[in-house]
């Protein structure tokens, strides 16, 4: 096997790979990774061959002495072709524990994310001594079970009559609408209005803000995402809580529902509802989104220590 230290030449083939792999997303690609500035991180991604054959990446950054995958992505991890067997992902991870020689780490996204299933590469890792130091919990709906509660059921009804637009370019008026939201909580947006803006321009077959509107006001929305063919993501959810009574957040997770289902998707992931790095379930939060049907699915964070 042979490792290549990953630059630009390789952009195209390696977001080729990621689309076909088995276990691929949209945060994989360098499409998606370079709406960070070149100078925000120090990237140690690599591509691995088996005799002239593509057969793995491993998108990554080197931060505070340590290879982390990824840091600017929502997932990462080892991404392996279709292909490959449990014996190539043994003699892959040896390589990249070999290649590196430091402190890896990497945030596996939840099962709902693989092309196909992809459990030998977790197992791999484990054999050479990487351990599962976090769990966040998710929650999936599965879009072929969808089952509303009698609570959001009613609310529904309350929101029914109020404008959706579905690929709304407002950013600015939803961005502040999120700001607002999570002052409460002492943080803000992990995207800046600008990278939201770039994310929509880099990948706009991807990205879709989902809003709602009483009278000419934007009320509530959510960034969508397209991660795979079979799985999307919701990335924020934020409503302006002076117009809570319409529970206008139930309306736009239905639009969503029923574009996706249209679209033929299989999973819709409402993300986590743990903060703290998984110490503090958000119990609303998680209740909310249980209320359309939804279960719980694992995040998991893996470590090895040089």
């Amino acid at each position: 096997m042979k490792v290549i230290e990953y630059n630009e030449n390789y952009e195209k083939i390696w977001d080729e790979f990621a689309k076909t792999s088995k276990n691929g997303n949209i945060f994989h690609t360098r499409k998606f990774l370079s709406y960070h500035p070149k100078d925000r991180f120090k990237d140690k991604s690599i591509l691995i061959y088996k005799k002239n054959k593509l057969i793995a990446l491993f998108p990554a950054i080197e931060f505070e002495n340590k290879i982390i995958s990824h840091r600017g992505s929502t997932y990462g991890g080892l991404v392996v072709g279709v292909k490959n067997r449990l014996k190539d992902s043994l003699e892959i991870w040896q390589k990249i524990i070999e290649y590196y020689d430091k402190t890896i780490e990497f945030r596996k996204c939840e099962y709902i994310f693989d092309n196909y299933p992809a459990r030998e590469v977790e197992f791999s890792a484990k054999k050479f001594g990487f351990k599962e130091v976090n769990e966040e919990l998710s929650t999936c709906l599965d879009l072929d079970f969808v089952r509303l509660s009698q609570r959001r059921k009613r609310a529904i009804k309350k929101c029914n009559d109020l404008e959706i637009v579905f690929d709304d370019m407002d950013y600015k008026e939803y961005h502040k609408i999120l700001t607002k939201n999570l002052i409460k909580y002492n943080t803000t947006p992990t995207h800046s209005l600008e990278e939201m803006k770039t994310l929509k321009k880099l990948l706009p077959n991807n990205y879709f803000l989902v809003t709602i509107y009483k009278d000419n006001t934007m009320i509530a929305g959510i960034w969508l995402v397209l991660a795979t063919t079979k799985t999307a993501h919701t990335f924020y959810i934020a409503q302006n809580y002076d117009f809570s009574e319409y529970q206008p957040l139930s309306c736009v997770v239905m639009e969503i529902i029923k574009y996706l289902k249209k679209e033929n998707y299989k999973y819709l992931n409402f993300g986590i509802s743990t903060e703290n790095g998984g110490i503090y379930l958000n119990k609303g939060l998680f209740e909310f989104k249980e209320s359309f049907g939804g279960f719980g699915v694992s995040r998991l964070y893996f470590r090895r220590e040089r």
